[in-house]
């Protein structure tokens, strides 16, 4: 129970996270949380039957925001930036970082073989807030969705 109440009061307090900290983020840190979204993503597509399609939903969009948001402004630009603007050796670098990614859904899976969410899982998603954040109507869209998972948790 407060481990809730501490993910509930830094997702509330998300909106004041300095821009800086997408600077901050490594491409190495944020593929990890891709791969953290990309397995709840398979999650909520097999537990149709434990949550509804609006819950599902609404989960999911944030997570597709915060996904976008994380390759569009940390892992894009970290590997141009890497490969100082080839971009070929770029497209090379990300087919690494989406074959790491594969790898990250399969230790999850083994992890957590239920289909079902875990505290766990918002707790993660959380921690990869710390490192990269979006603004505006983004956070406020996985801000919801993290809520929605907080509360789907707690009615397991």
């Amino acid at each position: 129970m407060k481990t809730i109440k501490w993910t509930l009061m830094f997702i509330m307090a998300m909106p004041f996270l300095s821009s800086t900290m997408v600077q901050a983020a490594s491409v190495q840190t944020m593929q990890s949380c891709q791969g953290l979204i990309d397995f709840l993503h398979v999650k909520l597509k097999a537990s149709t039957d434990r949550y509804s399609s609006g819950d599902i939903k609404a989960v999911s969009q944030g997570l597709n925001v915060y996904n976008t948001f994380i390759q569009r402004d940390v892992v894009t630009p970290g590997l141009l930036k890497y490969s100082k603007g080839d971009k070929a050796q770029a497209q090379s670098l990300q087919d690494q970082v989406d074959a790491f990614r594969a790898s990250i859904v399969k230790n999850y899976s083994v992890r957590f073989p239920e289909n079902k969410l875990y505290m766990d899982f918002v707790v993660a998603l959380n921690n990869c807030t710390k490192d990269a954040a979006p603004r505006g109507d983004e956070l406020e869209t996985l801000k919801a969705s993290m809520m929605k998972m907080v509360e789907l948790i707690k009615a397991s």
